[in-house]
């Protein structure tokens, strides 16, 4: 596809075509509304947080850690619904009588979608911020909301207004809600048991002063009235007279870590646990493992059970996992589902993409993947890899890929990800093999930043090699290496320099923030750092003197900065996407048009100009137009035809074509779609030569770059127009 030209036209010409090249782009604000993403497909998963069904209508919803909530109609295909959410962090999900679904977020409120709607709306109201631990809706419509470390909250007008529904109660204790069948409240407590409200959360009391105190994640009204409680660590405890008393009932139990309790169709409680899946016995009081083949990544968050009896559990990393035979087989079931937290990218000189996710050793869908399409399809590049915590990739001359893991040092392959070796000589077994970055000098030679410090591979000897010389710091998380060969490396207090190769190092800023996440040097020399709450800061003297470059910059969590052949910046923000800046740093603008995840971890540019951005939790988006398929600008003139101004450009409804021809006859303007789709023509009477314009309405047109063409007299001029909404 043909990309957004930030500064000039390009006008072209066959045969008798004459051409010429004007500016038209003068607004970078046009640049950045222009530029957009769609979402890489392919890597799905991810860390699934909560999962709730809507038997009624048919619907399945799972929320995740940073990619939102996803809605299925079988389990086995997701679409991302988030229309309307400002965060991506989803801690909790539940139902109203109606069908509509109430969604919880870490610090972003409550949200809620209306059945056979695609937006959500915030309902947060009076509601206090921080983490949404659990969420429950009596058969009243009354919204309970606990809030970590703020108490429990309630609503009575569908979310508008909120007050606090804790009295007797410890406020800063409350970790979990239910709605008993008899519509009373139970709260689980962090160190405190289990407290009842039989007023609609007016007040409440301890039940059972005897249970032990511990974390309750969860509980579950079961046949017959019986209690049980979900702990985190210590199991399932079980009360056969409404809370009086309590029993550990653990008994087949590996792991004692409980997440969420369900009761199935035989009145027998289902478990979802650190360890896997887990079916109770008639009394509930023993359980049996349903971890049958295909559940590779047992570290579950939530499980759920479908009308039929086909469960569902979501995992912390591997995304979803569906059984329809009560757990003896289980297969994953995510297409669609991208949530996976995206650790690491790189695009070869070949413009393959290697990407990185969280990595499951037993799950064969994860750790390292590859693309041959920029991001269309991709593969698992994991080889004889043994180590897949990857945070960082880097190419080598001659194309080799190394990987830097975090902990398990650093591999190397050869053959563009089918196999790996082990390249790890010299880092050590401790800080060294905590690898972080990677940078490379105009030599070719290649630079690992870890948490011991910065390494060189020295060729020749198939080693890396210390160059911390007296370095006081080595916990590096970002690394760049300029064309005179002086090393920047970035730690958690600051900027250290070299300029001998590592033998010594200067402290040259201090910078105010929680620490440098990027670095990135443009043709020039100019340096531009990310931080963690300080933005962007720069030098144009080699790291001497910094200043501040925020103006534009709305989120001041800066991970990833990339920085095209034109010298065009490019910076990946912790919640609100990605920013350019075409003017060295000095203003910055959003261009987020398609990037429904802002959350961005990874951002990288391929030789082609393509941008490639990775999210904390909603996966890969690739950009669709590159950065440089437009010549710079030139002013030129051509007889016969020629363009001298489109105004304004962009434009929005209508937009003003002036040009010279050099002889008489009927103009004809054709407007074209990047994909070559015509989508506006207007052909005008008998025009002597001169100058001459064309007014065009634009109003029909959606947003989008067009390629614009002018004929008259068997001359033909083009250039591009942009249409912003």
């Amino acid at each position: 596809m043909k990309s957004l030209p930030p500064m000039a036209f390009r006008f072209r010409a066959a045969a008798s075509m004459c051409v010429a090249i004007i500016s038209f782009f003068t607004s970078v604000c046009a640049y950045a509304q222009l530029i957009g993403w769609e979402a890489a497909n392919g890597i799905y998963g991810g860390n699934v947080t909560t999962l709730v069904v809507d038997g009624a209508h048919g619907r399945i919803f799972a929320g995740t850690n940073g990619g939102g909530v996803f809605r299925s109609t079988d389990g086995a295909a997701w679409t991302r619904i988030t229309g309307g959410f400002t965060t991506y962090n989803v801690s909790a999900l539940a139902l109203d009588s109606s069908g509509d679904v109430i969604a919880g977020t870490d610090n972003g409120g409550v949200f809620r979608l209306p059945v056979g709607s695609d937006q959500w709306f915030a309902i947060t109201g009076t509601l206090p911020g921080g983490r949404v631990l659990d969420l429950a809706v009596d058969r009243d419509g009354r919204i309970f909301a606990s809030i970590q470390a703020k108490g429990l909250f309630r609503s009575t007008d569908g979310g508008a207004n909120w007050g606090t529904a804790q009295t007797g109660i410890i406020p800063k204790s409350i970790y979990s809600v239910t709605v008993a069948p008899d519509n009373t409240l139970l709260s689980g407590m962090f160190n405190d048991g289990i407290y009842r409200s039989i007023n609609h959360g007016d007040s409440w009391i301890k039940v059972g002063p005897a249970f032990p105190k511990k974390q309750v994640n969860d509980i579950l009204v079961g046949s017959a009235g019986i209690i049980y409680a979900a702990t985190d660590g210590f199991g399932i405890y079980q009360s056969l007279d409404t809370g009086a008393t309590w029993t550990a009932v653990n008994s087949g139990l590996t792991s004692l870590r409980i997440t969420s309790l369900h009761i199935d169709s035989e009145g027998k409680i289902v478990a979802s646990t650190a360890g896997g899946v887990y079916r109770s016995d008639a009394s509930g009081t023993a359980w049996n493992p349903i971890n049958g083949t295909g559940l590779k990544n047992t570290d579950l968050n939530a499980v759920a059970l479908l009308p039929g009896g086909a469960l569902l559990a979501g995992s912390n990393g591997s995304g979803i996992y569906y059984s329809n035979d009560r757990g003896s087989t289980w297969t994953q079931n995510n297409n669609g589902l991208a949530a996976e937290q995206i650790r690491a990218l790189q695009v070869t000189g070949a413009g393959h993409v290697f990407a990185a996710t969280d990595w499951f050793s037993a799950d064969p869908n994860s750790g390292i993947f590859k693309s041959t399409d920029r991001g269309a399809n991709w593969s698992p590049s994991n080889g004889n890899i043994t180590n897949a915590a990857i945070r960082a990739f880097i190419t080598a001359s001659g194309g080799a890929v190394y990987a830097a893991t975090y902990g398990g040092g650093i591999f190397q392959s050869g053959d563009d990800g089918v196999s790996w070796s082990f390249l790890s000589n010299g880092l050590g077994d401790n800080l060294g093999a905590q690898v972080n970055v990677f940078a490379r000098d105009s030599s070719s030679g290649v630079y690992a930043g870890s948490e011991g410090g910065v390494y060189k591979f020295n060729q020749g000897q198939a080693k890396w090699l210390p160059i911390n010389g007296d370095a006081t710091d080595s916990n590096v998380h970002a690394l760049a290496v300029n064309k005179s060969g002086d090393i920047f490396a970035g730690t958690l207090a600051g900027i250290n320099r070299s300029t001998n190769g590592g033998t010594n190092w200067t402290r040259v800023v201090s910078i105010p923030s929680g620490g440098i996440f990027a670095i990135a040097i443009d043709s020039k020399g100019r340096i531009y750092v990310g931080t963690f709450g300080g933005g962007i800061y720069g030098s144009t003297d080699n790291g001497d003197t910094w200043r501040q470059m925020n103006v534009g910059l709305t989120d001041t969590n800066v991970y990833a900065i990339a920085i095209d052949a034109k010298d065009q910046v490019f910076a990946g923000t912790g919640n609100s996407g990605v920013f350019a800046s075409i003017d060295s740093g000095a203003n910055w603008h959003p261009i987020n048009n398609g990037l429904t995840i802002p959350s961005i971890s990874q951002l990288v540019l391929g030789s082609d100009g393509f941008l490639v951005a990775g999210t904390r939790g909603g996966g890969i988006f690739r950009s669709t137009s590159s950065t440089l398929s437009v010549d710079d600008h030139v002013n030129a003139a051509t007889p016969g035809m020629s363009l001298t101004g489109i105004s304004p450009n962009p434009a929005r409804t209508r937009a003003r074509i002036e040009f010279l021809h050099a002889k008489p006859g009927m103009i004809r303007a054709e407007l074209y779609a990047i994909n070559g789709t015509r989508s506006l023509e207007i052909t005008t009477g008998w025009r002597e030569a001169g100058r001459d314009a064309l007014d065009i309405d634009l109003s029909a047109l959606p947003s989008g770059l067009y390629d614009v063409r002018i004929l008259c007299g068997g001359s033909v001029v083009s250039g591009k127009i942009g249409v912003v909404r």
